[in-house]
């Protein structure tokens, strides 16, 4: 039986930030799985701050000494920066998304040699990201979770306002009426093919006034239970499809040495090659051999 891979990928930051910290996703999504199914999962929380933060201070310190405003100056190197490194640099000139990409490709193929399902969760500019990734991965994902998603902002970017990734298989995207980064996408993109693919959710905003603020709105899909069991959900679909799909290539097999038993190998769709004898035909009288 293949695993699934699910990878997180946060979005923009104050700072570099610890690798726990989709820790109450997966364990929400865990504990909606049985023993067998968590034995399946595999996930991983890839953390781009290490990359980013210590040389957005860097240059940070250099450029902005010594004048005015200085929190908004930071603000610009940081959540700024997490927001504009996330283009490919041209002519091929190393980058922060050149980096990021390759490192996720190596994470991807340690697993996907396997035959392993790729599962992407991104929140946020991690959305992003994950979107670009699975354009330029071109083998299949599995399935892609928006949430908090500000994809929308770049749609206008394109003629035909964006499209769905050809190696996409599905993407649901989870939005919070108060979150003002999150958007509809479902039926009302203006890229019809989005608005035709896209699965939207709505997370509901709750009872905790705290929820109800910009942050507050933006960051609730990490602890959602509808987000946990959604994502849980499709999961348990992906493994489902493993299984039918392990007992179709057996029962092919079977078929295959049933037809070779006796004495009729060739083409097991339609009639045999040996003799013109419907398939049905070669079964039963095999069953007497």
């Amino acid at each position: 039986m293949n695993k699934i891979l699910l990878i997180a990928l946060h979005g923009v930051e104050w700072g570099e930030i610890k690798n726990d910290y989709a820790n109450r996703l997966f364990d929400g999504i865990r504990n909606h799985m049985n023993f067998e199914e968590n034995g399946l999962l595999e996930m991983y929380p890839y953390n781009w701050t290490k990359y980013t933060n210590p040389r957005q201070l860097e240059i940070y310190s250099k450029v902005e000494k010594g004048l005015g405003r200085q929190w908004f100056r930071k603000l610009k190197h940081t959540l700024g920066s997490d927001v504009s490194w996330g283009q490919r640099a041209k002519e091929g000139t190393p980058c922060f998304y050149t980096k990021f990409l390759n490192e996720l490709i190596d994470l991807v193929e340690k697993y996907n040699g396997n035959g392993t399902k790729v599962v992407l969760f991104g929140h946020s500019q991690g959305s992003q990201l994950a979107y670009q990734f699975i354009f330029d991965y071109k083998r299949p994902i599995a399935h892609f979770f928006s949430a908090g998603s500000p994809i929308s902002m770049n749609s206008g970017m394109f003629e035909d306002w964006g499209r769905v990734p050809p190696n996409l298989t599905a993407w649901t995207n989870f939005y919070n009426y108060f979150d003002g980064i999150s958007s509809l996408l479902e039926g009302v993109h203006l890229s019809k093919q989005i608005a035709y693919f896209v699965k939207d959710v709505e997370v509901p905003k709750g009872y905790n006034p705290l929820r109800w603020t910009l942050a507050g709105s933006h960051t609730i899909y990490w602890e959602s239970e509808l987000v946990c069991k959604t994502i849980t959900d499709q999961l348990k679909l992906i493994l489902r499809s493993e299984i039918q799909d392990e007992t179709d290539n057996t029962q092919k097999q079977e078929r295959k040495e049933v037809v070779r038993s006796s004495g009729q190998e060739g083409k097991v769709q339609g009639y045999s090659v040996v003799q013109k004898v419907p398939i049905n035909r070669i079964e039963k009288d095999s069953m007497r051999v």
